[in-house]
């Protein structure tokens, strides 16, 4: 394979992944594992291990200056009303109590897989509470600042930190106690199904819920501390939070799992919201990041997909509006012009 990887570890220190890669090698000490977005089922991370790596500054990322509109085309509003409506029949039924479907964003670039690097040196400009992500691939290309980690497995294997990301907000938005009460119960529908999945492995704290600014739109966001029992396993771990009802379905009944894997445009969508997952070797560190407020770079064209999260409670037009606002906050953290 060819290509290379960026994943932030911690604020400005982003972590360069180099080739030759290799599936197996115990003499390197960075390895990682892009995993697709898969409703019904997840499989065991594939673990790329990377010859070199190196660890920068977002302002040591150099590229060349991109200046130019671009004619952005928005997704069909048919189709994310009628995956609204189905979800809600699914909820009215008591089937679901909450699901999240897309909607997506494009415009024409030539070869804009080619232009990762020049892209990339815009991150400096990035809200430094996002976490910086990418890959520059011989076909397509990835670029994403992520305001949600699926986990973090501390060094010794026996501390984990996630978080439950839900509930949306942006400048401007006229919100009510409807809204208000909305966005706190699907807030607490993801809080509380995380901490009913870790129970199992050890003591599980939550922390104090807030709004969390992530660039121009702002989540509701709770820390969650888990302090297992023994040494924590990835692998396991990512089969059983992924998809968490902040990107999935709640509760993961065959009907929300049929609605999830059949949302229009599902088989463009990729990693779009799965997990991207390094691993250092030698002190059994673990980060896995949930793959948001993303762009691809393809050979033709560049596509931002974004998601909302639907409730009993929730209007077809304000989350249209979410969406729209999620997609506009990649644009300006980047600085793409329309």
């Amino acid at each position: 394979m060819k290509g290379r990887f960026i994943f932030e570890i911690s604020p400005n220190q982003v972590l360069l992944l180099e080739g030759p890669w290799s599936l197996s090698s115990s003499d390197t000490e960075w390895e990682i594992a892009i995993m697709p977005f898969k409703p019904h089922t997840i499989d065991s991370p594939r673990f790329l291990n990377a010859r070199h790596s190196r660890i920068l500054r977002r302002e040591d990322l150099l590229g060349k200056s991109l200046a130019f509109p671009l004619d952005w085309k928005t997704s069909p509003r048919s189709e994310f009303s009628q995956s609204f409506q189905q979800l809600q029949t699914l909820i009215s039924k008591g089937l679901v109590q909450k699901g999240v479907p897309w909607a997506y964003q494009t415009a024409s670039w030539a070869s804009a897989h080619k232009d990762w690097e020049n892209l990339l040196s815009r991150a400096q400009n990035l809200a430094p509470s996002l976490v910086l992500y990418g890959a520059e691939l011989e076909t397509e290309s990835v670029l994403g600042a992520t305001p949600e980690w699926l986990f973090r497995i501390e060094a010794g294997g026996r501390i984990l930190h996630t978080m439950a990301l839900a509930g949306t907000r942006w400048p401007g938005q006229e919100r009510n106690h409807v809204q208000e009460k909305k966005d706190a119960r699907e807030h607490e529908l993801v809080v509380n199904d995380i901490q009913e999945r870790l129970k199992v492995f050890g003591e599980v704290t939550a922390g104090q819920r807030e709004w969390f600014k992530a660039g121009s739109v702002e989540h509701l966001r709770t820390p969650i501390e888990l302090k297992a029992h023994s040494d924590l396993d990835a692998a396991e771990l990512l089969k059983i939070l992924h998809p968490t009802p902040a990107v999935g379905v709640f509760p993961r009944t065959p009907e929300g799992q049929e609605w999830l894997y059949n949302l229009p445009g599902h088989e463009t969508r990729a990693d779009y919201a799965a997990p991207w997952v390094v691993r250092n070797r030698r002190d059994g560190r673990v980060w896995a990041l949930v793959a948001l407020r993303q762009m691809r770079l393809r050979t033709d064209h560049i596509f931002i997909p974004a998601g909302c999260g639907v409730i009993a409670d929730s209007v077809d037009e304000v989350e249209w509006n979410e969406i729209q606002q999620k997609i506009q906050s990649v644009k300006n953290g980047w600085g793409l012009q329309d």
